[in-house]
């Protein structure tokens, strides 16, 4: 698997769609936790998705709905991809 850095144009993109998603689920689940709970992990399944440059899985695989429901890759993605020194070879 290869990750962007969250400095990415491809992950700010993704940023700015999962904003306007969130205000749009906002109004939708305002009443419901539960459904809320719901919008927001898959929020942060579609951004860390954004963070996947390419991977040996089958190309079938929807990365949002596999990150939704495996949330320990998901969390190792966003750490590999928050990491400057990988990315940028800049020292820590």
């Amino acid at each position: 698997m290869r990750v962007r850095s969250v400095m990415s144009a491809e992950f700010k993109q993704a940023s700015e769609d999962v904003v306007m998603q969130a205000v749009n689920d906002g109004r939708l689940s305002a009443d419901q936790p539960s459904l809320r709970k719901h919008h927001a992990r898959q929020r942060r399944a579609a951004l860390a998705a954004a963070l996947i440059a390419e991977w040996s899985l089958p190309s079938d695989i929807d990365a949002v709905a596999l990150l939704a429901s495996a949330p320990r890759l998901r969390r190792q993605i966003e750490l590999i991809a928050e990491n400057h020194a990988l990315h940028f070879g800049v020292a820590e």
